[in-house]
């Protein structure tokens, strides 16, 4: 515990300290804030010294790699920008924020932890247990960051198709895989890095709408309005029923099927962590030359723009198109001319900063025809054609009716703010043509990033409003509940709900396996989603759950199957088979057992040696034929 707590203060020191002098250009040209160098400072840091303690991986194990990577980086920060002494009243200024800014990051960061600590892995008795968002999505993470971190896994297959490349945005999971590489410290290295980057995603939503809405109680209502954004779920308290309530984000039949962004969608998907806060500063520097029209703001845009698809793609692609719309916008100024267009310069920047992600995933990727295909009102994906066309209202409620207000109304909005934000905010309608990932449901992940476009506007509405006379504040106050209050009664309730994951003896089956089983070594498994040889473990398995499988492109191989059938039915072909898919260890458990009823151990057992026998569960090494030994 008190290693992982070192190095965890010593990551967010350095990561902070090298992003805070990368941005010192913009700083000195009075470009940004003190509190805008701090925050996005956090984030260029973090992500650009997670990404160098990945190269260095390559090259050495990664428990030493971490140790040597921050030592490397402290070499350089004592070389390039030696300790300094600042004076009193500058050291203030750093540590003394606004003070409602300072009481709401205070605020935000118990929410998460809380939220954290009660969805990732809270022990329950025997077993350690999920959320109803974390149940499904938490063990494909778990299995990125042990793979990473138990199984060396660089550079990155996928764990659960262990001859398939990791097309996954990893950067997210991979910060935590450095915690549990020198701590071990699962559970902790799952929660303290959330909690930070949920507190830089809060941070910088406040000081983009700051910096456009010149408001500070507008910058305060944005992250409110975002994370606990929510529809008409609420009316479940109304509806006659004899069973208990349990999810308020799930009411099919008033077409609510969009969960809540905090205490759902950020607490599943763990990239939006950090990809929201690169994508909000993405359009802060942008929205900072859209004002200045200064070259210098648009440089560093294109760093954090070439960043983003390591954290998250969909951010990178909602980036790539409003790129497109600035530019187009920008030769009436500048024209088409390569040395007087800046925009030349943030796309060369961007694509050359994200061109090693591509170059290893496109191969795989492009192969597929399940990407970014056409589908006129595809999604959402649901049958009843009133709940489809009222999907926005159900399941957002007042935001895309408070932003739409924003957009008209001239009393609202600045001219820049609209055209600005408007060009975000509608990307909405992309989602309803362009469907962006073989699983439909999945857009949801792009509509986030013109969402949070969407709750600044909101937010300026409803600042605007608390601002007037008493009757107007009271309409500002019944804006503002309407527009949470399905987004606190998820948070307050689903975290409350657990699922178990593992079990006591799952967590020794995985110490076993990472003292005893080469990293690299491919497992013969059942394709259960909590899997704890891929994902406590962090070792490789054949082929696993077809969930994970098919939301990312990737097709279940019949070919596969077949001969993962025949081995554990000990057909004659088993030596030929093993040696084909590279197996070098066969579990069989329970679940096994249940998902292949004809498994064969009495074949399997003289055959290869038997290295594990407890719990009813049996591993057996195929590098050692028993007849060998």
């Amino acid at each position: 515990m008190l290693i992982f707590f070192v190095f965890f203060l010593l990551f967010l020191f350095l990561g902070g300290r090298l992003g805070y002098l990368f941005l010192g250009g913009l700083a000195k040209r009075k470009l940004i804030s003190l509190e805008e160098r701090v925050v996005l400072g956090l984030i260029l840091g973090i992500t650009l010294l997670s990404l160098f303690i990945f190269l260095v991986a390559h090259i050495l194990p990664i428990k030493g790699a971490v140790p040597v990577s921050l030592a490397i980086v402290t070499g350089v920060l004592l070389i390039t920008s030696p300790p300094e002494f600042p004076r009193v009243k500058r050291f203030a200024r750093i540590i003394k924020a606004p003070g409602p800014f300072a009481v709401s990051l205070l605020i935000w960061t118990l929410i998460f932890f809380l939220l954290l600590q009660k969805t990732h892995l809270n022990p329950s008795g025997d077993s350690f247990t999920g959320s109803p968002s974390t149940y499904g999505d938490l063990p494909f993470h778990l299995s990125v960051i042990t793979n990473f971190a138990y199984g060396e896994n660089f550079p990155p297959v996928n764990p659960i198709a262990s001859s398939y490349r990791l097309s996954y945005h990893f950067l997210a999971d991979f910060i935590s895989s450095i915690f549990v590489a020198v701590s071990n410290e699962l559970r902790f290295s799952l929660v303290f890095p959330s909690v930070v980057l949920g507190v830089l995603t809060v941070s910088s939503l406040f000081l983009l709408t700051k910096r456009i809405a010149k408001s500070t109680s507008a910058a305060l209502l944005s992250p409110l309005i975002f994370l606990l954004n929510g529809g008409i779920g609420f009316l479940k308290l109304f509806i006659a029923s004899e069973e208990p309530i349990s999810r308020y984000a799930h009411v099919p039949e008033l077409g609510v099927e969009y969960p809540n962004i905090l205490a759902e969608i950020l607490m599943a998907e763990r990239a939006l962590l950090l990809g929201i806060p690169i994508f909000v500063s993405v359009i802060l520097l942008i929205y900072i030359w859209f004002k200045t029209k200064k070259t210098l703001p648009l440089v560093y845009a294109g760093l954090f723009a070439g960043l983003l698809p390591y954290a998250n793609v969909y951010g990178f692609l909602v980036v790539g198109i409003i790129s497109v719309f600035f530019f187009t916008s920008s030769v009436k100024t500048f024209g088409l001319s390569f040395q007087k267009n800046p925009w030349y310069l943030f796309a060369t920047l961007t694509l050359v900063v994200s061109l090693p992600l591509f170059i290893w995933v496109a191969p795989q990727v492009f192969t597929h025809g399940s990407f970014l295909r056409l589908s006129f009102m595809g999604w959402p994906p649901l049958e009843n054609i009133w709940l489809k066309l009222g999907f926005w209202f159900t399941n957002f409620g007042l935001l895309p009716i408070l932003a739409v207000i924003s957009l008209v109304k001239k009393t609202y909005t600045t001219p820049a703010a609209k055209k600005f934000l408007g060009a975000i905010f509608l990307l909405i309608f992309l989602a309803h043509v362009v469907i962006f990932q073989p699983y439909v449901w999945d857009n949801n992940r792009f509509i986030l990033y013109p969402l949070i476009a969407g709750s600044v506007l909101s937010a300026m509405v409803i600042s605007k409003v608390l601002s007037k006379g008493f009757y107007l504040k009271i309409l500002g106050i019944v804006l503002l509940v309407l527009s949470i209050l399905q987004g606190l009664l998820v948070v307050a309730n689903d975290p409350r709900i657990e699922y178990g994951l593992y079990s006591q003896s799952d967590f020794s089956l995985a110490d076993f396996l990472k003292k005893n089983t080469f990293p690299h070594g491919i497992f013969l498994t059942g394709r259960a989603h909590n899997n704890p040889v891929v994902s406590l473990a962090g070792r490789r398995v054949v082929l696993g759950y077809g969930g994970y499988l098919w939301t990312h492109g990737i097709k279940d191989s019949e070919e596969i199957l077949r001969d993962i059938r025949a081995i554990y039915g000990g057909e004659e072909s088993i030596d030929k088979l093993v040696e084909k898919h590279r197996i070098a260890y066969i579990v069989v458990s329970p679940l096994e057992k249940i998902e292949f009823p004809y498994i064969k151990e009495e074949v399997l057992s003289s055959n290869f040696s038997l290295i594990y026998d407890e719990r009813g569960i049996k591993i057996f090494d195929t590098r050692m034929n028993n007849n060998e030994k």
